[in-house]
């Protein structure tokens, strides 16, 4: 075992010091405020499917099938969209809400709701021909989701959520939003799924 030097020790206990004050240190504001930030955007967006389920009319037919549920839909992701899950058995329109997890374009058939993860940026095409002729509201956050023929695309301006409709896409699909998130959202030209 090797004898510390009083200076060699003086060294030690000042590095030891210091690493213990880096790892203890307080976090600064900028590094506190982005989880809270994030999750706050989660809360939003929550808030905004459970709007939409409130404030969508699916056609008559299609609800009666449905069981009382309107079923949500994840498609992909992981586990930073589970801030939708606080929804399951609340109830819109008098329906119970469900949500399901869903990893494949065809498990997306019976959704009245289709949150669509950003890792499935790449297979929009696919869904949205998969989805054509059924009455599946589709959301994201994915970037230009309601130019390529999403129907709402939640994005971000200015650390704000950014509410965009496509609404020939909605129509498409034989669905009514309602007025009041009509007016919250910006209407965007965009293929009709």
């Amino acid at each position: 075992m090797a004898v510390l030097t009083p200076h060699k020790r003086l060294w030690t206990a000042a590095l030891l010091a210091l690493s213990v004050l880096l790892c203890f240190r307080p976090a600064r504001a900028e590094d506190a405020a982005q989880p809270h930030l994030e999750l706050f955007e989660e809360k939003i967006k929550a808030g905004l499917v459970y709007n939409f389920l409130k404030y969508t009319t699916w056609p008559a037919d299609i609800v009666a099938r449905s069981n009382g549920h309107l079923r949500v839909c994840l498609l992909g992701g992981d586990t930073s969209d589970d801030y939708l899950f606080p929804l399951a058995g609340r109830t819109a329109q008098q329906y119970v809400i469900t949500i399901a997890r869903v990893d494949d374009v065809a498990e997306t058939k019976d959704c009245s709701l289709l949150f669509v993860h950003r890792s499935q940026k790449d297979s929009l095409p696919e869904l949205f021909q998969f989805l054509k002729g059924k009455h599946t509201l589709t959301i994201s956050d994915i970037d230009r989701f309601a130019e390529q023929g999403g129907m709402v695309e939640l994005g971000k301006d200015d650390e704000q959520v950014d509410l965009l409709i496509n609404k020939k896409a909605v129509d498409s699909a034989g669905l009514v939003i309602q007025g009041r998130l009509l007016k919250l959202a910006r209407l965007v030209n965009g293929r009709n799924g």
